[in-house]
């Protein structure tokens, strides 16, 4: 996923807004959190694959709309 919920707030990975450094703090503070489910998320990023979080729960799985994991290219279909 590219969104998540902050607070009361919406936010995305890749509008630029926030840097992957304020993201990875706020993993690490347990402040990410699933817009569908409201279980913990965490922010993931690397060389290769693009930003995006994902459950901290390895095992969690949201109702069928996030079930699937999503590629690069369908975020990068997202951002385009």
């Amino acid at each position: 996923m590219i969104t998540c919920k902050v607070g009361n707030s919406i936010i995305n990975c890749i509008d630029g807004i926030y840097d992957k450094e304020k993201l990875k703090r706020w993993s690490n503070q347990d402040r990410l959190i699933c817009p569908d489910c409201g279980k913990l998320y965490e922010y993931c990023h690397g060389e290769i694959v693009s930003p995006y979080f994902r459950h901290k729960e390895k095992s969690l799985e949201c109702d069928e709309i996030y079930r699937e994991a999503e590629t690069d290219e369908h975020i990068k279909g997202k951002i385009a």
